[in-house]
């Protein structure tokens, strides 16, 4: 077995990890019902802050509207339902990451469980995004689910080459609002791409 995939074994078990780019060591915690509003801050983060989309500071919707105008409230109300998990990533004590799944019927063909990941811009480049999105993966491999989805906007070129890279593949293509739905088989960690 090569170093880096021991490596990436050691980061996907462990509950601190310590990223090269990283001056702190970083803290990976499961999301509870209290995290919700840091869930719903990632959210927004996560659709309207992406890497590449300049939005004007005064056009950037709050929290709020993004919730209940653009229907980002599916993602995270009522968190802690069955099925939903999460980790979230803190370094010296500030939430600065989160990757959680939450189970959906959204269809014939269509995974039950979608993955949400957000970054802090300030964090985002570093490898975090990679080692959140494989512990998901695996923790969902662990908990009996075989696909999971996402839906990434055509205009997030950094997380669309983040899931391809991990083996997701378009299976329903891209809607009005520019988002693909794309699917991939969950794998225990030693195996994570």
């Amino acid at each position: 077995m090569d170093k880096v995939l021991l490596l990436w074994q050691y980061l996907l078990m462990t509950d601190v990890v310590n990223l090269p780019d990283f001056e702190f060591p970083i803290e990976l915690r499961d999301a509870m019902r209290d995290d919700v509003e840091f869930l719903r801050t990632m959210a927004h983060t996560a659709v309207f802050r992406m890497v590449g989309q300049d939005i004007p500071e005064a056009e950037m919707p709050s929290v709020e509207e993004a919730m209940t105008v653009h229907g980002l409230s599916e993602y995270v109300e009522g968190w802690g339902r069955e099925g939903d998990h999460g980790t979230i990533a803190s370094v010296n004590g500030e939430d600065i990451a989160a990757v959680w799944r939450r189970k959906y019927d959204r269809g014939e063909g269509v995974p039950e469980y979608e993955r949400s990941i957000a970054i802090k811009g300030e964090y985002r480049g570093r490898s975090l995004g990679t080692l959140l999105a494989k512990r998901e993966m695996s923790i969902a491999y662990d908990d009996g689910i075989k696909v999971m989805s996402v839906q990434i906007h055509r205009d997030n070129k950094v997380s669309c080459k983040l899931v391809e890279k991990q083996g997701f593949k378009p299976i329903r293509e891209e809607d009005e609002h520019g988002y693909t739905l794309m699917a991939a088989p969950t794998e225990p960690f030693a195996t994570a791409k």
